[in-house]
């Protein structure tokens, strides 16, 4: 056996191809290493058996993603292809970051909606309110001088309503009590 047998030799990696441009220049002999020797012998065994495949080990410390292509007779080179799962999951990362930041966006912009609404909702029902509470409260006012005597006590409510017709009736209350007692 030789130094090389049993182990795979590294003919370019990137590092190599962007530092020195130069395809012709000779290259240092480095061997492929995992993390997981068990993982890395079993695809090499793949591989030399002509099983090509994809698979996930760890490689420098990081989680990656290897892919390798099948030897096509005993002895001779396969492709490796090794890419970090953080390269691979950098787009789905991003992704996921910008969706996170439209939901986020929609609920603000959702909440600010509800509290116009809110406050709209408020302005209206206090408004609604106060046409049905003045009315009401003409109409518990001039009782109180009614009962007290005051039999020219009148109220003038214009809502083109019940309440205005309660007002009217009311109104005519007062002069029909004052010629009753007069003829008592």
């Amino acid at each position: 056996g030789t130094e090389f047998e049993g182990k795979l030799g590294v003919i370019a990696q990137s590092d190599y191809v962007d530092q020195q441009r130069n395809w012709r220049r000779e290259v240092e002999v480095a061997f492929l290493t995992s993390d997981d020797d068990e993982q890395l012998q079993a695809m090499i065994n793949d591989a030399l058996e002509g099983v090509p495949g994809i698979c996930e080990m760890p490689h420098n410390g990081r989680p990656a993603l290897w892919g390798y292509g099948a030897s096509v007779s005993e002895g001779t080179a396969f492709p490796v292809i090794i890419v970090p799962m953080d390269t691979i999951l950098a787009g789905a990362d991003e992704a996921e970051q910008y969706v996170w930041g439209r939901i986020v966006s929609g609920l603000q912009w959702s909440m600010l909606g509800l509290l116009v609404v809110v406050v709209v909702v408020i302005f209206v029902s206090v408004r609604s309110s106060r046409k049905v509470t003045r009315p009401i409260r003409q109409l518990a006012e001039a009782a109180g001088v009614l009962s007290r005597g005051g039999y020219d006590a009148a109220v003038t409510i214009r809502t083109g309503d019940e309440l205005e017709e309660l007002g009217d009736v009311f109104n005519q209350v007062g002069p029909m009590l004052n010629e009753r007692e007069r003829m008592k």
